[in-house]
């Protein structure tokens, strides 16, 4: 299923495309091969869609919104192709995350639930090449429910069917807005989307609770006792009360041990996120995020006494690719 906006456009299958993921705060860039989805080269910096917008609310110049975004997607192009190995020309560029937001380079309306991982509905935005930019452009969409939205995560949906082929199962995407994704009969029905790693961040960096917590550098990298608590403690007393519990502790306890306090914070907003995700018990769970995201949420759920998948995928960025990748292939096939 292609949106109108590409309907009758002539699409080029090319060896190469470019896979960009553009978020608030940053830009990723890769060159990518179409038989194998594997990435050639890649390019990444934190000018974000964010900075973009700021920047051309302030212009005030000639160009448009859409010149003024692609006059910086065009120096990236640019670098990008002095990094590769092989000698592309200007291959197509297919956008996902922010740049079809209010604040990118053109909204496109939300794409509805139910969501065909093999046939997927997505709205979908052509941008002929031009002189100024010789790339043609693909903007992506994101998807919404009657109560939420996403963007940016169902690339990296289209990316792990790709891989796994599970017809279903929950997928749990750890991010700073963590999402919980119902897939039945290869469809998307529902997700639900929680605000954990935000509000970590806020209450570890702005709340009282900074004073009593403190990420501990030496420490090893996989979850201990006190994430473990945590998690434990989220799944029997009120959020709220066990949060201001760990302020009570660092101000009665004759010694403060700021990393563990940190670690049950992070138990503790990890556990009552999983709280509310009650999959039948053989639904399988499939895990996905940065490595580190995936530890932790692996040993909460471990804590639950529940097992994940976690697909074997090198890069994390690479599933974004794969995912692009599959709707390239779906608007050649549409078309």
């Amino acid at each position: 299923m292609v949106a109108a906006a590409l309907k009758n456009k002539t699409i080029h299958t090319t060896p190469f495309f470019l896979s960009c993921d553009w978020g608030t705060s940053s830009f990723r860039l890769r060159l990518v091969a179409s038989d194998t989805g594997s990435v050639i080269t890649a390019i990444k910096d934190k000018t974000g869609i964010k900075e973009i917008y700021k920047r051309w609310t302030a212009y005030g110049g000639e160009l448009s919104r859409i010149d003024f975004y692609q006059s910086f997607l065009m120096q990236k192009v640019e670098e990008l192709k002095s990094t590769s190995p092989v000698a592309v020309d200007y291959p197509p560029v297919i956008l996902s995350g922010m740049a079809s937001s209010s604040i990118g380079i053109k909204e496109l309306a939300y794409a509805p639930l139910p969501f065909e991982l093999d046939d997927p509905n997505l709205n979908i935005e052509m941008v002929a090449a031009t002189d100024r930019f010789p790339c043609d452009l693909y903007l992506v969409s994101g998807l919404c429910s009657s109560d939420d939205v996403m963007r940016g995560e169902e690339t990296e949906l289209l990316g792990l069917h790709s891989t796994l082929n599970i017809s279903e199962g929950l997928f749990l995407l750890a991010g700073t807005h963590s999402k919980h994704v119902v897939v039945e009969d290869r469809t998307v029905i529902s997700f639900k989307t929680y605000m954990t790693g935000e509000l970590f961040d806020i209450i570890s960096s702005q709340s009282i609770l900074s004073a009593s917590v403190a990420e501990d550098m030496d420490s090893a990298a996989a979850p201990g006792r006190d994430f473990k608590k945590g998690v434990e403690e989220a799944q029997q007393k009120n959020l709220l009360h066990s949060l201001f519990g760990i302020r009570a502790r660092d101000l009665l306890r004759d010694t403060s041990d700021k990393g563990s306090n940190y670690d049950f914070l992070s138990g503790l907003l990890i556990g009552t996120e999983l709280k509310e995700m009650k999959p039948a018990a053989r639904t399988p769970i499939i895990l996905w995020g940065s490595s580190r995201l995936q530890q932790y949420y692996a040993a909460a759920l471990d804590v639950l006494g529940r097992k994940v998948i976690r697909p074997e995928i090198k890069e994390e960025e690479e599933i974004t690719s794969l995912g692009q990748r599959s709707i390239l292939r779906q608007i050649n096939t549409n078309n």
